[in-house]
């Protein structure tokens, strides 16, 4: 499995994965400009984050429930696992995309067993033509650190979705040898705890090739362009589709030399 490239964005926020438009929402203390600058620049958000003791408030029994379209992961014994040995999370669908994580304790064997790996694997539903794609998909996998929540690992990305691009995430979560309750990755029965979340913007959609048949595959075999006469022929489809609509222009009474000129 290849790895996405690392986004590196403090714009997730544990407490609600991404928003439904998508738009990213900011962890308590980690506006850009604020934290991590040497500003003494005091905001509301500042105030509150000294009145909030990290030990209590961030602690891992203290995180929000997930969200409708968050997906929260609890594997125990985690430290059992050998290199390469993964286990899946139940699905959660979005929208009409169904996924799951796929973690791997121990690691990959791409990973030599050094670090956890985490991916957002695709789980179509039955009967899915097998040329779906999901394309556009914004994913997020958070390894939440027990004992301060802030400090877990986030990271997110963007990919298309298909049977030939079922999973995408990272090799390199967190190192193995850092695993342990001191640390906050490893809770109650040595359990680490994930997070994953996905938007998805489009409709599923089918791959095609060259030789794709429309009228075969679907009975229509829609218009032409004839040069930006696109809006035109979107404006008339969706027309079609609407019953009534369709139903009316059935209705008028047209002369029979039109009715044959039509059938030509």
């Amino acid at each position: 499995r290849k790895a996405s490239p690392e986004m590196g964005t403090q714009d997730w926020a544990p407490d609600g994965g991404l928003p439904e438009d998508g738009s990213p929402r900011h962890v308590l203390g980690t506006s850009p400009g604020v934290r991590g600058r040497g500003s003494s620049r005091r905001t509301a958000e500042t105030d509150l984050l000294d009145e909030v003791p990290d030990t209590e408030a961030c602690r891992k029994e203290n995180l929000p429930p997930p969200a409708e379209h968050e997906l929260e992961f609890l594997i125990e014994k985690a430290t059992s696992y050998a290199s390469g040995e993964k286990i899946r999370s139940p699905p959660l669908t979005v929208r009409n995309f169904r996924f799951r994580i796929l973690v791997f304790p121990a690691g990959t064997s791409s990973a030599g067993g050094s670090s956890v790996s985490a991916f957002v694997e695709a789980d179509p539903h039955d009967g899915m033509d097998p040329r779906w794609i999901f394309q556009g998909v914004k994913y997020q996998v958070v390894l939440v650190n027990w004992t301060n929540y802030r400090s877990s690992v986030y990271k997110g990305d963007s990919w298309n979705f298909s049977k030939d691009g079922i999973d995408r995430g990272w090799h390199e979560m967190v190192r193995t040898s850092e695993l342990s309750q001191e640390t906050g990755w490893l809770g109650p029965n040595d359990t680490l705890c994930f997070r994953a979340c996905c938007c998805v913007r489009q409709a599923d959609s089918i791959q095609v090739s060259s030789d794709y048949n429309c009228r075969k595959e679907t009975g229509f075999v829609g218009l032409m362009n004839h040069g930006a006469t696109c809006y035109m022929n979107g404006l008339l489809q969706s027309l079609f589709h609407s019953g009534e609509f369709r139903h009316i222009v059935y209705s008028i009474d047209t002369e029979k030399e039109d009715d044959v000129n039509m059938e030509k």
